[in-house]
């Protein structure tokens, strides 16, 4: 989204991230990764679970809840 927001804001489109991680970890990972757009928590998954990307997850054969990497627009013209 990143890469893609100057385009995406031509279009009409604004961009925001959702992470469930605390607002400390997010200010982290939005200057090493330099987002032009607001990045902001959901720590109880409440958004993300509403738009089903709060969901189980296998890795190694274990099973567990997380997070599922999900783009959506709304709105437009």
């Amino acid at each position: 989204m990143r890469d893609a927001q100057a385009g995406l804001g031509k279009a009409g489109v604004a961009v925001v991230g959702i992470s469930p991680d605390l607002p400390e970890k997010q200010k982290t990972f939005e200057g090493k990764y330099h987002l032009n757009f607001p990045l902001l928590s959901d720590s109880d998954h409440a958004i993300a679970k509403v738009y089903g990307a709060w969901d189980e997850k296998t890795m190694y054969g274990k099973k567990f809840e997380g997070i599922i990497r999900s783009s959506f627009l709304f709105g437009g013209k």
